[in-house]
């Protein structure tokens, strides 16, 4: 007979799909699966449940979410999913900034700025309102908006920018440099401006009963680790520090 758990719940498999963003969600079965990823097995261990982690193409992880066939997903804003089930506390911190080529005098002051600007993204990322619509009424064309979607969007995206297929690229700052400093490609691109900060979440299936119990088992753990140290010795590890 199953142990009830937490909430009632008997001892689950947490079944998570998202791509790699690393450092925040990586490679599934790495020895350094990503910041998310340790924070929510975890907190998962020590509630008797076992995390399912595994790599699929975000976009596609968020529809077999929504519908149920799976729990959940990592990497996820509120504006991205607003109709899935979140913890009240973030599991991290995005900061969106914008990278050129190294040497290029252009800086993002505003979307007046991106005038005859090519900007690399990746498929259903969201990033700030203004800039959100800005995707929107753009999205055909190439040469304000081009879109890459798949595993590999964040290397694809960086080397158009090395290519001069594009002009800027926006992703998270922590992410970019991650990339860039595996990569060894770190001299060959620079800031170019923010455009805001967004909490980060697992977040689960609005088609399944247990996604609140879920939630609320990362949320109470986030406060746990922050306030015994074990969240700044975890970020350490990937070489940065608590964002609150």
């Amino acid at each position: 007979m199953a142990l009830l758990l937490w909430g009632g719940l008997c001892a689950d498999t947490i079944r998570i799909r998202s791509g790699v963003w690393e450092p925040f969600h990586g490679v599934a079965g790495s020895p350094q699966p990503g910041i998310i990823i340790e924070i929510a097995s975890n907190a998962f261990q020590k509630a008797g449940h076992r995390l399912d982690y595994q790599n699929l193409p975000w976009s596609c992880s968020i529809d077999l979410a929504r519908s149920g066939e799976i729990d959940g997903v990592v990497g996820a804003s509120i504006p991205n999913v607003p109709d899935f089930v979140f913890p009240k506390n973030e599991q991290a911190m995005n900061v969106n900034v914008f990278y050129t080529r190294k040497g290029n005098p252009w800086r993002y002051e505003g979307l007046p700025s991106l005038a005859g600007k090519r900007v690399g993204i990746i498929q259903d990322y969201l990033f700030t309102e203004d800039f959100d619509a800005y995707v929107r009424k753009n999205k055909g064309n190439g040469d304000l908006i081009q879109i890459v979607a798949g595993m590999d969007a964040l290397r694809q995206n960086l080397l158009k920018l090395e290519n001069r297929r594009i002009d800027a690229y926006l992703d998270d700052r922590l992410v970019i440099e991650h990339f860039l400093m595996k990569s060894g490609r770190a001299g060959l691109f620079q800031e170019a401006g923010a455009i805001g900060r967004v909490p980060i979440f697992m977040a689960f299936s609005p088609a399944r009963p247990q996604s609140r119990a879920y939630a609320a088992i990362l949320s109470a753990a986030m406060e746990t680790m922050r306030e015994s140290g074990e969240l700044a010795r975890l970020l350490a590890r990937y070489h940065t520090v608590d964002w609150r």
